[in-house]
């Protein structure tokens, strides 16, 4: 499928008897999606509901080409001009009209095709599916200067790479507004960023400046975007998730991050902090630093004790201006690999969260479950389990924090220091079938 901005600037007349050469162009018109004289499907979108042609009798909109099921996939094909016979369905005014009796006329539609190769930046990619009027984004804020922006699903899928001539994020997605009411739907929630080729990711390049914001995908105080099979470097962050909930991160790949690989943070004091994370299949390397900054860090949260993938929909209470609360739902770190970090491979700070399936290589260390961190519920009843860390420079996991599961994880060749180290802190742990070999100080 490709949305395809157009203007017709045809013969947008009202057919009379068969004949429409000699009538003039009719104004505030809704274009009805029928259009035939074309080997592909295509339907009308505008920017709220069906589109009008203005006072000239012209309409500017979107064009769709293809259906949902193959949005972004083929859409070479579509390239070249067609021939379109475009009917006017009846608004209030025009509701009188016979099916027989309607508006329509032929017009040349001319699909250039998506944005291609490199686009450079000095300012963050904005992505949004509502605009500050709550009117429906036919191009995704600035989507299609990157991609498609499916608006039906709510997706930006790039087809282009991007690169930064600065400090700046390179795709952002800003706090979510809702109605009056808070009814309806927030103008950023529910937004995924993909790329459309999942054999060709698209990259985002930074050049591992600014603060914190200045990440490749910064997304700021929404709900349950998903970003997924982007290949982001030379970043001060790669993906910051900042006071977000329903974050899911997947099969990413991150690279020389200066700051954070992956940083999820929330605030509030649990249980009344952030929930709804899922950071699964990513590959992050050399990314982090060695005073603080962690490979994959998630703080802030609290999940409901499972490793689940799925995160049902709650609703945040941020939304309506108190502290953010939690359901709770799924906190799930799963299946990802960290290599070369130069801190910390992944640390958390959180309680009722999983950390399961990970694997880290060549760490400064490998996991920390920190904490206490807003309260002494921090780091409390974590699941770490069946991770594998290898040639830390010091620790490989680190606890601190009381009734959590430490269940099958192997640390070997720690250079330095111990495979398991728990701080004086912990207590009413569960610490069972986990294997530490040839670790330098100690195993346990």
């Amino acid at each position: 499928m490709v949305y395809q901005n157009v203007t017709f600037t045809g013969r947008i007349v009202q057919e009379i008897d068969g004949v429409c050469d000699s009538n003039s162009p009719i104004a505030g018109l809704e274009v009805a999606p029928n259009f035939n004289y074309s080997t592909h499907p295509a339907q009308a979108y505008g920017s709220n509901g069906l589109p009008a042609t203005n006072s000239d009798g012209v309409w500017t909109g979107a064009l769709i080409f293809g259906s949902s099921g193959d949005f972004g996939s083929d859409y070479e094909s579509y390239v070249g001009t067609w021939t379109y016979n475009i009917f006017f369905g009846g608004d209030g005014t025009y509701s009188a009209r016979s099916l027989h009796d309607q508006t329509g006329s032929f017009a040349y539609v001319t699909v250039a095709g998506p944005p291609t190769g490199t686009v450079t930046i000095s300012s963050p990619i904005e992505i949004y599916a509502f605009d500050g009027s709550f009117n429906p984004s036919p191009t995704g804020g600035d989507c299609t200067q990157v991609g498609f922006w499916d608006a039906e699903d709510k997706q930006c899928l790039l087809t282009a790479d991007i690169a930064t001539s600065g400090n700046t994020a390179g795709i952002k997605i800003g706090q979510s507004i809702w109605p009056a009411g808070y009814s309806g739907e927030g103008t950023t929630q529910g937004i995924t960023i993909k790329s459309v080729d999942s054999q060709q990711p698209a990259t985002i390049t930074g050049n591992g400046g600014g603060d914190m914001s200045d990440a490749g995908v910064y997304l700021y105080k929404t709900t349950f975007p998903t970003i997924h099979n982007l290949v982001i470097k030379d970043f001060k962050v790669g993906i910051n998730s900042h006071q977000t909930s329903g974050t899911k991160i997947i099969g990413n790949t991150i690279q020389d991050a200066t700051g954070y690989g992956i940083y999820v943070y929330d605030t509030g004091t649990c249980p009344n902090c952030g929930s709804g994370i899922l950071i699964n299949g990513n590959t992050v390397e050399d990314s982090g630093n060695n005073n603080g900054g962690s490979s994959i860090q998630v703080q802030g949260f609290q999940g409901d004790g499972t490793c689940n993938t799925t995160i049902p929909y709650f609703l945040n209470l941020s939304e309506v201006g108190q502290p953010p609360g939690n359901n709770p739902t799924p906190v799930t770190i799963v299946a990802n690999t960290v290599t070369d970090a130069p801190g910390w491979g992944i640390t958390l700070d959180a309680a009722g969260a999983c950390v399961n399936d990970n694997t880290i290589t060549g760490a400064h260390s490998g996991i920390n479950v920190s904490g206490p961190g807003y309260s002494t519920s921090q780091s409390d009843n974590n699941i770490i389990s069946n991770n594998v860390v290898s040639s830390s420079v010091n620790d490989g996991i680190v606890l601190t924090g009381s009734g959590n599961t430490i269940d099958s994880n192997t640390v070997t060749d720690s250079q330095y220091r111990s495979g398991f180290k728990f701080d004086y802190r912990t207590q009413n742990n569960i610490i069972t079938n986990n294997v530490a070999n040839n670790n330098n100080e100690y195993g346990f």
